[in-house]
């Protein structure tokens, strides 16, 4: 869970996700990390849209 407070480029991450189809395990595991953790970097509108979170 802590390294979701690292991600810096939003847009890699993204590409990242959608390559090795792994975009939902990522959206249980932000919205777990934002509950649980503090310094979450807020996901922009677009990437919440295209996530699901």
């Amino acid at each position: 869970m802590k390294i979701v407070g690292k991600i810096k480029d939003w847009k890699l991450l993204y590409r990242y996700l959608k390559a090795y189809d792994s975009k939902e395990a990522f959206g249980k595991l932000y919205k777990s990390a934002r509950k649980n953790i503090r310094k979450i970097p807020r996901m922009p509108k677009t990437y919440k849209r295209l996530l699901g979170v």
